[in-house]
């Protein structure tokens, strides 16, 4: 899937991805709410408010587009849905070397490049930035991350000095992987830590551990990475003040040039929603230790 995020979007008219689609939830997510009516009504209320804003969007669409500046490229594989996730993912498990996973990989790969070929070519200049998200793309190979960027290159041209940006988890990269993306000229890597205590990683069902965070940090300095970023989520079960001030205090001297802070936000989320903490703390502890 693949569109524009700055002007227009390319081949299908996603305007928005964040409201476009209509979420994907897992079967277990929705029996263990069955018991809860409220939820899900809830639940059939936001599936067909991104149904309506949807069809609104592509309404909206003009016939005639502007030249794209940037393109969002999304690769969907993830080891496992995390518990809040309500994004587009597909479960490749803990073995994604497997052949039939790779093989997948490879076949979505193929419809992706047909995509950017049949896309109608709007004259411009080449792509400023390109921003590979997901998912997990780092599950992806490099030699299959290439064949995308041969596509978009050979459509629309990308510049010699564009951004381009990486999702990544820790757990699915080491500095020989990281090496082969930048030879590609991947420039930047945003890796989703979410928070430095184990429990918690677990309790919110994420595929790595916290030894998985630290290796992936030393990784990125090895593979000499100059531009990333690192992710943290902010109000997450059982995460009190003091486990937050420690997250944020990890992240700082990890080194990345950027962090993003995160709210939870699982309102209609019955496997996670039951217990919530507060934000506000959170927000003062972010305020006093990262400016």
């Amino acid at each position: 899937m693949l569109h524009a995020r700055l002007r227009r979007p390319l081949g299908r008219a996603y305007a928005d991805l964040s409201k476009a689609w209509v979420p994907c939830r897992r079967s277990l997510l929705n029996s263990q709410s069955s018991g809860c009516p409220d939820h899900n009504k809830l639940l059939n209320e936001r599936r067909q408010s991104h149904s309506t804003a949807a069809s609104r969007q592509c309404q909206q669409v003009p016939v005639e587009q502007e030249p794209p500046v940037s393109a969002y490229v999304h690769l969907p594989f993830c080891k496992r849905r995390c518990y809040y996730c309500d994004f587009p993912v597909s479960v490749v498990g803990s073995k994604p070397e497997r052949p039939g996973i790779q093989q997948g990989m490879q076949d979505y790969i193929t419809l992706l490049c047909r995509e950017i070929e049949a896309m109608v070519k709007v004259p411009g200049p080449p792509l400023r930035t390109v921003f590979f998200g997901g998912g997990t793309p780092t599950l992806v190979p490099p030699q299959l991350l290439k064949q995308i960027l041969v596509a978009l290159n050979n459509k629309y041209g990308i510049a010699k000095d564009a951004e381009i940006s990486m999702e990544s988890d820790p757990g699915t990269f080491d500095v020989l992987r990281l090496q082969e993306y930048m030879s590609l000229g991947v420039s930047r890597f945003s890796m989703g830590v979410q928070c430095f205590q184990q429990e918690l990683l677990e309790l919110c069902g994420r595929s790595h551990t916290l030894e998985d965070v630290y290796k992936a940090i030393n990784d990125i300095h090895q593979a000499g990475v100059q531009n990333w970023s690192l992710d943290l989520i902010s109000g997450l079960p059982q995460l009190n003040s003091k486990r937050w001030q420690h997250s944020l205090q990890e992240a700082v001297g990890a080194g990345p040039t950027h962090i993003s802070v995160y709210d939870l936000q699982a309102s209609d989320f019955y496997m996670i929603a039951c217990v919530l903490t507060c934000t506000q703390c959170m927000y003062f502890y972010t305020c006093t230790t990262v400016l």
